[in-house]
């Protein structure tokens, strides 16, 4: 980007807020601290296995939404889906995250 020139709406540079619950922001500095990463790194870091976990062949989110929303049985989620399917349980059970 030249020197003086302002930043545009929608400029992927451009810092964006995030808003996260204190527990989650705790534990990306605590998991920052133990791997070294800075903060932001920790931070992307957690976005970019979120990522492929959701675009990976052996992971379908509408099967871990059909277990939260109509009650399905977890005995047919993969392993991956049933992590995943744990951690919004979680995450419902402990709004705070």
């Amino acid at each position: 980007m030249a020197q003086g020139k302002p930043r545009l709406p929608g400029d992927p540079d451009m810092p964006r807020p995030l808003n996260l619950a204190a527990a989650m922001l705790e534990s990306i500095a605590a998991a920052a601290d133990k791997s070294g990463r800075t903060f932001s790194d920790q931070t992307a870091h957690w976005l970019l296995i979120g990522r492929a976990i959701e675009e990976s062949a052996g992971f379908d989110f509408a099967k871990v939404e059909a277990v939260l929303v109509a009650g399905r049985d977890t005995v047919d989620l993969t392993e991956t889906e049933r992590i995943v399917w744990n951690a919004y349980l979680h995450e419902r059970l402990t709004p705070e995250l």
